[in-house]
C-alpha cells in the first residue's frame, strides 16, 4: 500500500505514456502502475490541489482517482493509480465520434445540453449505463462546483470500456480544483480572510461549460448562476456542512498550514453558497460558528 510521503526512484519508471499539459509519467510499484504528476511551476499548491480535491470527492463516495503526496528529485509530486485495470480502456468525451451522434464535441467548451444528449444518444451504452453515466457527470458537476474546478474540460473525463461492457470512469484529473496557484496569494488571504473567500466563492473560477443565455448567446457558466437555474441531484440535496467539513478534514491530512485551513474555509464557503444558496457572508458566519463549536 502506498503512503504519503513516498520517494519516486527513476528505476521505478515503465513505458506508460500519459497526455496532457502538466509534466507526468509513469511507475510501476509491486506489479501496479501509477502516475508521477510534476508541478509545472514548482509550486507545492498545485500538487496539494490534485492531492486534496480527489480525497474530499473520494470522501464524499463518489468514484474518483486515488492520490497520494510524494517528492521526485526533491520535487513535490502527486501520485495517482491508474485505475484502468487489464483488458480496459479510457474513453474521455472528446474521443466519443460516433456517425449516429449529430453532438460535435469539438472545442474545449460546450453546453449541459451538448453533454447530455451526447450520452443519450451514444449506441453502444445499455440504457442503465446511460443513466449511471448522467448520475455520474452529475456527482462531478457538484463537486467541481464545490471545488471551483475551472479546468473540466472534454478531454478530463469520461468512461471505461471493459470486457463486460462499458462503466463510468472514476472522476480524475482533478488539479484545476482549489485555486492551484493559491501559494502566490496565500499571504492575501492571511491578510484578509473575508474578502479573499468572497471573490473566490462567488465571482470565480466559471466552469468551462457552456449555458445558453436569454439574448441568444452561448457563454461559459457561473457555477452559482447554474446551481440556481437547475433542478439539483438527489446527491447534492443530501450533502450537509457536517459532511462537508469532515470530507474536507480527511482530505487535508498531510497538508501544511496556512493551506490546510484555506482549503477547509474554501470549500464550506462555497458549498453553503453555491449549493445551499446562502449569501457569502452567511456563509462565512456558518464557517465561523462551525469551527468555534469544534474546537
Amino acid at each position: 500500500m502506498l503512503e504519503n510521503g513516498f520517494i519516486v526512484m527513476d528505476s521505478m519508471r515503465n513505458e506508460q505514456h500519459y497526455t496532457g499539459v502538466t509534466q507526468k509519467f509513469g511507475i510501476t510499484i509491486e506489479g501496479e502502475n501509477y502516475i508521477v504528476k510534476i508541478s509545472n511551476s514548482g509550486l507545492i499548491s498545485q500538487v496539494y490541489s490534485e492531492y486534496v480535491s480527489s480525497r474530499f470527492i473520494r470522501n464524499l463516495g463518489v468514484q474518483c482517482q486515488e492520490v497520494w503526496l510524494g517528492s521526485y528529485q526533491k520535487r513535490p509530486v502527486a501520485i495517482i493509480k491508474d485505475f484502468k485495470k487489464p483488458g480496459e480502456a479510457l474513453h474521455t468525451f472528446k474521443d466519443t465520434r460516433q456517425s449516429s451522434e449529430d453532438t460535435d464535441l469539438s472545442g474545449k467548451e460546450y453546453t449541459y445540453t451538448d453533454v447530455l444528449r451526447l450520452i443519450e444518444s451514444h449506441t453502444k451504452m445499455r440504457p442503465e449505463m446511460r443513466t449511471a453515466m448522467v448520475e455520474q457527470f452529475w456527482k462531478q458537476f457538484i463537486c467541481d462546483a464545490i471545488l471551483g474546478n475551472r479546468d473540466r474540460h472534454h478531454g478530463n473525463w469520461g468512461y471505461l470500456v471493459t470486457p463486460h461492457g462499458y462503466a463510468p470512469a472514476p472522476l480524475y484529473d482533478n488539479g484545476g480544483s482549489l485555486f492551484p496557484e493559491i501559494e502566490i496569494n496565500i499571504r492575501d488571504y492571511e491578510a484578509d480572510k473575508f474578502q479573499f473567500l468572497s471573490n473566490r466563492a462567488e465571482k470565480f473560477p466559471a466552469s468551462l461549460f457552456k449555458t445558453h443565455r436569454p439574448d441568444g448567446s452561448i457563454r461559459r457558466t457561473n457555477y452559482y448562476e447554474v446551481c440556481g437555474q437547475i433542478m439539483l441531484p438527489v446527491f447534492a440535496k443530501e450533502l450537509t456542512l457536517p459532511k462537508i467539513m469532515g470530507a474536507i478534514e480527511g482530505a487535508t491530512d498531510y497538508v501544511f498550514e496556512p493551506y490546510k485551513g484555506f482549503y477547509k474555509s474554501i470549500v464550506c464557503v462555497r458549498f453553503l453558497h453555491i449549493i445551499k444558496r446562502l449569501s457569502v457572508e452567511e456563509a462565512y458566519e456558518q464557517l465561523q460558528y462551525y469551527e468555534n463549536r469544534t474546537y
